[in-house]
C-alpha cells in the first residue's frame, strides 16, 4: 500500500508498507508491517509524467496529452465539445528576418497568451512547430465561439517583442456530442484554419504546399489513433 504521511517538520513524504497477518493457532494476533521510504521515487514518476503531458518549449498541453483527450473525447465520454486549429501568420518571416532564435520566443509568447485562456474546460495543447489545439468542452456553440473570438482579438492586438502581432488564424468546429465526432471535428476546424489564412493572403504557389503540410498534419494525429 502507498500512503502519503505528514513528517514532524511538517512536510508530507511518501511511503510505501507491506503488511503481514501473524496468525496463532489459526487466530490472528498481529499484523507485521515494512514501511519503505519511496518519496523519491514518487517525485520522479511525477515527473517523468509532466513531460509526458507537456510541451517542453511552453509547458501547454502535448501532442500526446491532446491526442490521447481527443481518443478519450470520441469514445469514452460524450460531451459538447468545440475543437479549435489555431495556425501563427507570421513565424516565417520571423524566422527569416530576424533569425530562429526570435522565433522560438515568438512562440513562447503566443503560448503565453493563449495559457491565459486555459480553464478545466479549456485545454490549449501545443501540436506541432507553431500549430495549436484547444478543446472547449462542457459550453455550447456560442459560448465557444465567444471564446474563440476574444483569443483572436486578444492577439491581434499583442505585441511581440519583435515588432509584429501576434497575429492567428484559429479554425474551429462545433458538436453537441463528442462520441464518435471527433476525427470529423479536427477535419473541419483543419479546413477552416487554413481557408483563413488563404483569405489573409494572395494567392501564391507556396499555398498548395501549404495545404498539403495541413493534411499530413491531420493524418499523422488521426493515423496515430487506435480503434
Amino acid at each position: 500500500m502507498v500512503c502519503r504521511l505528514k513528517l514532524g517538520e511538517g512536510e508530507y513524504t511518501w511511503f510505501e508498507d507491506y503488511l503481514t497477518p501473524i496468525y496463532l493457532k489459526g487466530r490472528l494476533v498481529a499484523i507485521q508491517g515494512i514501511l519503505r521510504n519511496i518519496h523519491h521515487k514518487v517525485e520522479v514518476q511525477e515527473m517523468l509524467k509532466y513531460r509526458i503531458s507537456h510541451d517542453a518549449m511552453t509547458g501547454l498541453r502535448s501532442r500526446e496529452f491532446f491526442e490521447e483527450q481527443m481518443e478519450r473525447l470520441n469514445k469514452q465520454e460524450p460531451v459538447s465539445l468545440s475543437l479549435a486549429i489555431c495556425d501563427m501568420n507570421n513565424l516565417k518571416r520571423i524566422n527569416d528576418t530576424l533569425g530562429h532564435k526570435m522565433g522560438d520566443i515568438y512562440i513562447k509568447e503566443a503560448a503565453e497568451l493563449l495559457k491565459s485562456f486555459a480553464s478545466d474546460r479549456v485545454v490549449i495543447s501545443r501540436i506541432g512547430g507553431d500549430e495549436f489545439t484547444i478543446l472547449i468542452t462542457g459550453m455550447s456553440e456560442e459560448e465557444g465561439a465567444e471564446l474563440i473570438h476574444r483569443m483572436k482579438e486578444a492577439a491581434a492586438n499583442a505585441q511581440s517583442v519583435s515588432g509584429v502581432t501576434l497575429g492567428m488564424s484559429i479554425g474551429y468546429a462545433y458538436t453537441e456530442c463528442s462520441l464518435g465526432k471527433v476525427d470529423e471535428l479536427f477535419a473541419e476546424a483543419d479546413r477552416k484554419m487554413y481557408e483563413i489564412k488563404r483569405a489573409k493572403h494572395r494567392p501564391n504557389p507556396s499555398e498548395g504546399g501549404e495545404k498539403e503540410r495541413g493534411n499530413t498534419l491531420y493524418r499523422s494525429l488521426t493515423g496515430t489513433r487506435h480503434c
